[in-house]
């Protein structure tokens, strides 16, 4: 099985040839969502390369936050799909606005282009994520 993979829609699907690669990462828009608040920026990309190393299914999503308490990969999730991928930006957003106390309903999600996506930029009520992957603290 290939660890390259390119994306067919919101479909991973595996590649191996490196011209298709090429072609497809100079044309394509690999951001899932990226939102920007503050001194802030949480990103979510399409990296195209499995991260799981072969223990598990391929990650091939990573969403992290820049600036602020997280900045310098402090903050760093992967996973597998597409859907995945924006539920795990929307939880970053979440942990980059509760640690700069910034006030709810005022981060927007977007996507690549720009365009709003309707998706909730807030957490399981009184939870935050952890900075490692599946940690969870309650507030």
């Amino acid at each position: 099985m290939s660890d390259k993979y390119i994306l067919d829609g919101r479909n991973p699907i595996p590649c191996a040839d490196f011209m298709t690669r090429a072609r497809w990462f100079e044309t394509s828009d690999r951001h899932v969502a990226k939102s920007d608040f503050g001194d802030v920026r949480v990103s979510t990309v399409f990296v195209g390369l499995d991260r799981s190393f072969g223990d598990g299914p391929p990650l091939l999503f990573e969403t992290m936050i820049f600036g602020g308490p997280f900045d310098q990969d402090k903050y760093q999730e992967r996973c597998s799909t597409w859907e995945e991928a924006e539920a795990q930006h929307a939880k970053a957003v979440e942990v980059a606005r509760q640690s700069l106390n910034w006030p709810c309903g005022e981060v927007t999600v977007m996507d690549g282009r720009g365009l709003d996506l309707g998706l909730p930029a807030l957490g399981a009520q009184g939870r935050t994520l952890g900075v490692e992957a599946g940690q969870e603290s309650k507030q």
